[in-house]
């Protein structure tokens, strides 16, 4: 199998620790001879110490978050009181506002579960870190929930007049855009789009909004470009879409985390090492995010830190994933005490990391690394035409907006219509 390699480049956020700096030259020009360099090498590892300490913080509340039982309210709080520096209080307000973003979806009653809202605020504290190491960080608008799941044209005007999707970060930009499907054609419809809150979003359907007649087959939510849901019109000639099941085996993909302190040599103090995979389902791929952290456990503390994307899958041509069955999260971690490889079996969609710490000479962007092994995985498929999912189908009725003439016409689709996976070709991962 070929292995995808990626070698992260450490690069700062721009900006990142200016108050802080700032006031080590500020603090250094008031010092004068040989103590100059003194001052400012003992006041930049005090700066260092502080992104090590909130690093740790993240870290705990993100592995903690992982968890389904756990309480997001009380993890958020509990990072933010461990949070006291001065210098750290830019994270802590950060964590504060995603606290209260998920405080506002909760009291407003919004139509995601406690685990996606839970899922959601540890993806926020994973983008605070990587921005905090200077990664670049994407926030992408995402659906817990669309009411109703199709729209049904049997049905009386005033029983389909309104659209609404509920899920996170609405306010993304640039702005989602909607459009519909008449006759094959796109008819842009975003200005009938209304958002309450970045966490509810409405479509008008109403006489004065979005104008659905005979000819229309689809409507797409689109965002950069990209189709990240689409909600079938139910006319009396439009069938039910097909669906599938597949097996994916994605290859193996190693990550190589850059030096982001020290001296790049462990000299075999550790280090102590973190690893996580996360998959991340859209409609036309899958992404596996690794991260690992290997910190050396006393001297100058060498630090290797590092973040990359990779897509694994993605489906055949007329055809969206529809759901990702099983655990999407892999974490573990160990203190590293030779040179020789550790592999490590942790729960989840990875089998297996093979993880390099300390070994001869320089460490960090030779010897320090990880090798992921995924589990095979499940993935559901859905037929992408002028058609209406059969989920979509069972979730109108289940909902009772399905009209007594689409609910007898389509009685033997209201059970999962399954068609054999191997109809279907594997698709190689992207490079």
């Amino acid at each position: 199998m070929k292995i995808m390699h990626a070698r992260i480049e450490s690069k700062r956020e721009e900006g990142r620790g200016v108050i802080v700096f700032a006031g080590i030259w500020l603090i250094a020009l008031a010092v004068s001879g040989c103590g100059l360099v003194d001052s400012i090498r003992g006041l930049t590892d005090v700066a260092e110490s502080s992104t090590d300490q909130v690093v740790g913080v993240l870290d705990s509340a993100i592995g903690t978050l992982a968890g389904s039982s756990a309480d997001w309210q009380v993890v958020l709080q509990d990072a933010m009181d461990q949070l006291t520096d001065e210098a750290q209080s830019t994270i802590r307000n950060e964590i504060s506002n995603v606290l209260n973003r998920g405080i506002a979806a909760v009291s407003l009653n919004v139509r995601c579960d406690v685990d996606f809202l839970r899922l959601r605020v540890r993806q926020d504290l994973m983008r605070i870190r990587a921005r905090l190491l200077g990664g670049e960080v994407t926030i992408q608008p995402v659906f817990c929930d669309i009411v109703p799941a199709a729209v049904d044209m049997s049905l009386e005007p005033d029983r389909r007049n309104l659209l609404e999707f509920f899920g996170s970060d609405f306010d993304a930009e640039p702005s989602m855009q909607v459009f519909l499907v008449n006759s094959g054609q796109l008819v842009d419809v975003s200005s009938q789009l209304d958002r309450p809150s970045h966490y509810h979003m409405t479509l008008n359907l109403g006489s004065s909004g979005v104008a659905l007649g005979p000819a229309s087959q689809r409507l797409i939510v689109r965002w950069q470009d990209a189709d990240i849901s689409t909600i079938g019109i139910l006319q009396p000639f439009i069938p039910a879409c097909r669906e599938s099941v597949q097996r994916i085996a994605p290859d193996p993909i190693t990550l190589i985390p850059p030096l982001v302190r020290g001296d790049a040599e462990y000299s075999g103090n550790g280090p102590e090492i973190f690893v996580r995979l996360v998959l991340t389902q859209m409609a036309d791929r899958i992404d596996a995010t690794i991260t690992m952290r290997a910190e050396e456990t006393e001297s100058d503390w060498t630090t290797a830190d590092g973040t990359i994307t990779r897509t694994i899958f993605q489906p055949p041509s007329g055809w969206a994933i529809q759901a990702l069955v099983g655990e999407t999260e892999s974490a573990d971690g160990y203190v590293d005490d030779d040179h020789a490889e550790e592999t490590l079996f942790p729960a989840g969609p990875a089998h297996r990391f093979v993880i390099t710490g300390d070994g001869e000479d320089d460490d960090v962007g030779r010897h320090t690394k990880v090798d992921v092994f995924f589990e095979d995985l499940q993935v559901e498929l859905v037929e992408v035409a002028d058609c209406v999912p059969p989920r979509a189908l069972r979730l109108l009725d289940v909902q009772g907006l399905l009209s007594t003439s689409a609910r007898a016409r389509f009685s033997e689709l209201l059970t999962p219509v399954i068609v054999p996976g191997d109809i279907l070709p594997q698709v190689a991962p992207s490079p």
